[in-house]
């Protein structure tokens, strides 16, 4: 029924990546303009990189048209899948604009995200914390591929399934989750009317792997934080951009957002490294280029917005973000010494 939309269009784009298009271009004569994000088409991305940053996963790439010169584009959302979306937007664009149009806009995705899907929530004892609204095999796969290209340490996969749905669903995300994740944590999400234990024995049907239960979905966050390595990625599965829980035909306010931020404030104020900047020298075989060696350093910081006093700030050199230009607002906030090897530009 979709074939309907394009009876009547006079431009259609089609992705060269999907076999169904090759219908929809046979009804059309073959009068169509094509995207990909694998292969040559009017419009394409190739030289695929991806990046992590300390604000989300990147993924940064060459975009063609036609035969304009090719763009470098920045997108802040992981999976192939998010690629061929954005060459889809861009392609639209492309479409519908002149060549003069298409040199002066800029054309950056950058700045773009989707509350819920593949967002970054928080860092964690050197790890990274995201949500994201997966809730079917299909969507956890790819959400769960998609990380596993950025090489992390491990992934750990908190995740439930809602009650007064199809019991096949739980069964076929345990073994997703097993297959695909590090560590598996299976806890509530929307029970709803139907009892937990139902919903938890139709998942451990498809479980593998490593796992652990915890029925309440915040003493299951709070687990999950305090198992983090650094390098780890967790990933709270199901939940994405909604704010509540429904359990047992009641409905109460419930943000992950607001759990993981809590969670980070509890464990900075009560986890004190307690050395001194001496100590930070020596561990590093650095060099001591002003201030005191015997200053005390509480807590490590990474992010310049989230740093306090009697912080060490260790700027992050990324793809395209060098944290080394926020040194100046991680000491406006308090920070007492930072960690570089570009010492040569600093005052």
């Amino acid at each position: 029924w979709k074939k309907r939309f394009f009876k009547n269009c006079k431009k259609v784009l089609l992705n060269r990546d999907d076999p169904f298009s090759f219908e929809i271009a046979a009804d059309k004569n073959g009068v169509c303009s094509w995207y990909s994000a694998s292969v040559c088409a009017d419009g394409y991305a190739s030289e695929i990189e991806k990046d992590v940053e300390i604000d989300g996963l990147y993924q940064h790439f060459l975009w063609h048209w036609q035969k304009m010169p090719a763009r470098s584009i920045s997108l802040k959302l992981p999976g192939l899948c998010n690629v061929s979306n954005a060459a889809a937007a861009l392609s639209a664009f492309c479409l519908l604009t002149s060549d003069e149009q298409y040199d002066s806009y800029q054309l950056d995705f950058s700045t773009f995200s989707v509350r819920g899907r593949f967002e970054m929530v928080g860092h964690f004892q050197g790890g990274t914390i995201m949500i994201d609204y997966a809730h079917n095999e299909a969507s956890l796969k790819n959400l769960l591929e998609s990380l596993r290209a950025y090489h992390p340490n491990r992934i750990l996969c908190m995740f439930g399934c809602g009650g007064n749905r199809s019991a096949v669903r739980r069964s076929a995300m345990g073994r997703v989750s097993s297959e695909l994740a590090d560590l598996t944590i299976i806890t509530q999400d929307n029970s709803r009317d139907e009892p937990f234990e139902q919903i938890l024995a139709d998942i451990l049907l498809g479980v593998t792997g490593d796992y652990v239960v915890i029925r309440d979905r915040k003493e299951a966050i709070g687990y999950c934080m305090s198992q983090m390595r650094p390098g780890d990625l967790l990933v709270l599965v199901g939940k994405g951009h909604e704010d509540t829980q429904e359990i047992a035909g009641k409905v109460e306010a419930f943000s992950e957002r607001d759990i993981v931020e809590s969670i980070e404030k509890t464990k900075k104020g009560q986890q004190v490294i307690n050395i001194c900047i001496k100590d930070i020298v020596e561990a590093t075989k650095g060099k001591l280029l002003c201030g005191d060696e015997k200053q005390q350093i509480d807590h490590l910081s990474i992010d310049s917005r989230s740093s306090q006093g009697n912080d060490l700030f260790i700027p992050i050199i990324g793809a395209k973000v060098d944290a080394h230009r926020f040194i100046d607002g991680a000491f406006s906030v308090g920070c007492v010494a930072t960690l570089t090897s570009e010492h040569d530009s600093m005052d």
